[in-house]
């Protein structure tokens, strides 16, 4: 009577196992697209909170954008080596144009004196990161339509 019962009920937990292992199984380099695309969409929404700042908020925003984006640019490095080759080099380059521009216009306007003495100067960098974000990290295919 106990083998009716231990047989059935071992057969489930068989293929319940199978069934999650297919189910949950995402490729190392859908989980790499994944973190990427989670990245670019970060960043898009830290230029965008960029391109809303006034030389009274900046300095304390900047700082954190800044630091949001470089976590998001490392983690889109990090997650590089497991894409697919049509992906990886597009991502590496995205990546390394993305964080010079970065560098080049937000670089010069973290200081007190410069959000002071120029505001425009706040937007005016923030407007090219856009466009850099649009001629590089949103090519990038992450499914969305």
């Amino acid at each position: 009577m106990r083998w009716k019962i231990v047989v059935p009920l071992a057969l489930v937990a068989v293929v319940a196992v199978v069934a999650l292992a297919v189910a949950g199984g995402d490729s190392k380099e859908e989980k790499a697209l994944a973190q990427v695309c989670g990245a670019r969409a970060d960043i898009a929404e830290q230029v965008s909170t960029l391109r809303g700042l006034t030389p009274a908020t900046a300095k304390d925003q900047i700082s954190q954008s800044l630091r949001a984006i470089a976590d998001d640019l490392s983690s889109i490095a990090g997650a590089r080596g497991d894409l697919a080759a049509e992906h990886r080099d597009q991502v590496q380059t995205a990546n390394a144009d993305f964080a010079k521009t970065v560098k080049d216009t937000l670089g010069s306007v973290t200081d007190l004196a410069t959000l002071q003495t120029a505001p425009g100067t706040v937007q005016k960098a923030a407007q090219q990161l856009g466009a850099t974000y649009q001629s590089t990290f949103a090519k990038i295919d992450c499914g969305e339509s």
